[in-house]
């Protein structure tokens, strides 16, 4: 698997280099057509990926938390009424 850059001919043997299109060298990504296109696009979009990522992170983290409290509030309740 390797990837080569369609403007200056370096290549990759990263597969995100090939899935993304990416060429290190000249710092672009390629189209479909192999043309390069502005990252910018590319930098925002995948952004916006890595905020929806990690707000689902902090929600799993939150119930786990969340879950956690509440077990540790049982066991405390059961051991007073133990007593």
């Amino acid at each position: 698997m390797s990837y080569a850059c369609p403007a200056c001919g370096a290549t990759s043997q990263h597969p995100d280099d090939e899935r993304y299109s990416y060429c290190g060298r000249c710092h672009q990504f390629a189209d479909g057509a192999g043309r390069a296109v502005d990252s910018d696009w590319f930098l925002w979009d995948f952004s916006q990926a890595l905020l929806r990522a990690r707000a689902r992170r902090r929600a799993r983290m939150n119930q786990d938390e969340l879950a956690r409290d509440l077990a540790r509030e049982a066991a405390e309740k059961g051991g007073t009424d133990d007593a």
